[in-house]
């Protein structure tokens, strides 16, 4: 499923990352990069993708458990042209491990007719403390494009942040 593309830029994704400062100690920023898999269902002729995916997830701790940034995600469908997405995300924080995340997002180079439609993105996810400074996360990620005709982008993402 995934492409010999799509691992190494993943693996220079994660290679290049600086490191994360931990909101718990120093309350600021936490940088996620994340990578997946998932299907793109489309009212298009061609119907439904698989596809992969990888990203990067910058916020900042606006208090109590409550998170505001930037995600830009790279997706890459097994047939087709790949497309950029990009844009501002809320997350919340339920019982600590938990993940809420909702946001408004911009797709570029989208589909055949290469649009940039806008559209929503939901996060679903878990995300526990494993060391002192490391959290993994595995999240459902569910996209909405509003483009010509509609599309669904739902897949698995798994990162880490430190």
């Amino acid at each position: 499923m995934f492409t010999s593309n799509s691992w190494c830029a993943g693996y220079f994704l994660f290679c290049t990352v600086a490191h994360t400062v931990n909101a718990e100690e120093h309350g600021n920023v936490k940088i996620r990069p994340h990578l997946g898999v998932g299907l793109l269902k489309s009212d298009e002729a061609d119907g439904n993708k698989t596809l992969n995916h990888f990203g990067l997830r910058t916020l900042l701790n606006a208090g109590n458990q409550r998170w505001y940034g930037v995600e830009v995600t790279r997706y890459i469908p097994d047939s087709g042209a790949s497309f950029t997405s990009a844009g501002i995300v809320l997350e919340q924080h339920v019982f600590e491990d938990f993940i809420m995340a909702i946001g408004t997002i911009g797709y570029f180079n989208y589909g055949e007719s290469k649009q940039n439609p806008a559209g929503i993105t939901t996060n679903l996810g878990w995300e526990p403390k494993v060391f002192r400074s490391t959290n993994l996360f595995i999240a459902y990620k569910s996209d909405f494009v509003f483009s010509k005709q509609f599309s669904q982008i739902h897949s698995l993402s798994v990162g880490f942040s430190w």
